[in-house]
């Protein structure tokens, strides 16, 4: 209560009854709804769910059912997006920061890479943002990536790997009866709490210490404000 997340991602639902005066400023960064700045219209759902975790206070309970949500659309409604529109909404967060006493970042997207390291972004933007932040402690928050069944080896994408992100990886919170299946052809024959889903990507310290996962945490399944 009386701090704020940024919530970067397809929007929000702002309408929807968790979040009901919860919702300080809102901006969109894409060319839906027009380009207009002041409509961060969810229609793919991804956004709201993502806010509901963090923050739901409704018909479903979030992590920090009291926190402020501010809705910074980055991803179009159909998933895609560019890098320039999280630099600068990682910007606005940075220059409104105080104003709406911001105290965490969340970015659950990624770009599908697969990287070890972070050694080829010393001069990147987003980074650059993102490690501002850090500095002003408001931790950002990256999903370590869904790829690793692609990929089928240790890593992470951009920019969760980049070592001034909080990353996290996905695991399960419970057994599930069956297994689970995924659309990717990631498959858990079994699961448990704690144990690693098969789509999460994820780096260990052995491979490289600053860039390393920092944090599992359950990610599959969910149930949210977008379900």
């Amino acid at each position: 209560e009386g701090l704020a997340v940024a919530v970067l991602d397809t929007g929000l639902r702002t309408t929807h009854v968790d979040f009901a005066g919860r919702v300080p400023a809102q901006r969109n960064f894409t060319g839906d709804d027009g380009g207009d700045a002041a409509k961060v219209t969810d229609g793919s759902g991804h956004g709201t769910n993502v806010a509901g975790i963090v923050a739901a206070g409704g018909n479903h309970t979030g992590i920090a059912p009291k926190a402020a949500v501010i809705p910074l659309k980055v991803l179009r409604n159909d998933g895609g997006g560019s890098f320039a529109a999280i630099r600068d909404a990682l910007q606005w967060v940075i220059d409104h920061r105080e104003q709406y006493g911001i105290s965490v970042v969340n970015m659950s997207l990624g770009d599908s890479q697969n990287l070890a390291s972070d050694a080829g972004f010393a001069g990147d933007e987003v980074r650059k943002r993102i490690a501002t932040l850090r500095a002003a402690k408001v931790p950002v928050v990256v999903a370590a990536g869904n790829a690793y069944y692609q990929h089928k080896a240790q890593g992470m994408g951009y920019p969760a790997i980049a070592r001034e992100t909080t990353s996290v990886g996905a695991v399960y919170d419970a057994p599930i009866p069956g297994g689970m299946k995924y659309r990717s052809g990631a498959e858990a024959y079994t699961t448990k709490a704690g144990q690693i889903t098969p789509f999460s990507q994820r780096l260990h310290v052995s491979k490289c210490k600053a860039c390393a996962t920092d944090v599992f945490a359950p990610g599959a399944p969910v149930t949210s404000s977008g379900s």
